[in-house]
């Protein structure tokens, strides 16, 4: 438990800090007994590590967690299996350390449950959702691309291993799609943050996202896509191919460590999904009051 951990604050600069945590309250006898079990839960409780890290039991039963949250979702089943071979290998440091945790693209028609399977993607892992709607982002100005980092940078602060969901990625400015090849290739950005409450003042802060998932997705190639049989194989190269051409930056594409699309749904497998989407949106009614 290290720096590895640490973006905006919140996590814990190296073991040292860790460890003064864990004693702060401990008399010299309690400490002389310090198990690992007690560092493992003030790195949980204080600092939201993610223990599927740096723990073989907590790793095993994070993936039990995904598959049992999976079983229970209508989404596409290629998906599913990706973003669980993807944690796999990021709890085993397979993954590319340059980078965010996992970074992902998911291309399909509209109405394909992409969102809500990366939503129960966040919930078994315990960790932060925060989608984002690229829509809106059409003009490629310096202030959309402060705004959308300034977005992910929240996200760290509050959740290090928050997970991001990029929507419509195609209809955003490839500018600002080009902004988040820093992310994806080095793990870290830098924001403008205000100093004292001040608009005139302001200072740089680097921020680490190498612990986050960062999953763009879009309707990029729908009308290709809606041509393919369900249960097709389309490879990666063709995926690419296919959707750069619909404004979706070839760069960023490069950069992830899964690209994949989610095929239309047969009659019965939609209505699953519709009602699926129905239910969500009235829990989310009823909690607002």
């Amino acid at each position: 438990v290290s720096d590895e951990f640490n973006a905006i604050g919140g996590q814990p600069r190296n073991a040292a800090e860790l460890l003064d945590t864990v004693l702060v309250n401990k008399s010299q006898w309690d400490a002389d007994r310090l198990t690992e079990d007690d560092i493992l839960a003030v790195a949980k409780e204080a600092y939201k590590v993610d223990l599927a890290m740096i723990d073989d039991e907590a790793a095993d039963q994070n993936i039990r967690r995904m598959q049992e949250a999976f079983s229970q979702h209508v989404g596409d089943d290629h998906v599913k299996e990706e973003l669980i071979r993807l944690r796999r290998r990021h709890i085993a440091g397979l993954n590319n350390t340059n980078h965010v945790a996992i970074a992902m693209a998911i291309f399909g028609p509209k109405g394909q449950g992409k969102s809500s399977v990366v939503q129960a993607y966040a919930k078994a892992i315990g960790r932060k959702y925060v989608e984002i709607n690229m829509a809106i982002y059409r003009n490629g100005s310096q202030s959309e691309i402060r705004e959308v980092l300034n977005i992910i940078a929240k996200a760290a602060q509050e959740d290090a291993f928050a997970v991001i969901f990029l929507d419509e990625i195609e209809k955003s400015h490839i500018a600002i799609q080009n902004a988040l090849l820093t992310i994806t290739s080095s793990g870290r950005f830098s924001v403008q943050r205000s100093v004292n409450g001040s608009a005139q003042s302001t200072s740089s802060i680097e921020v680490s996202a190498k612990n986050m998932t960062l999953v763009a997705a879009g309707n990029a190639g729908s009308q290709f896509w809606e041509r393919a049989k369900p249960g097709q194989v389309i490879p990666r190269e063709v995926i690419e191919a296919t959707v750069t051409k619909d404004n979706v930056s070839s760069p960023l594409i490069d950069r992830m460590d899964s690209v994949v699309v989610v095929l239309p749904k047969v009659p019965q497998q939609q209505l699953l999904i519709i009602d699926s989407m129905i239910d969500r949106k009235l829990r989310r009614l009823k909690n607002k009051g």
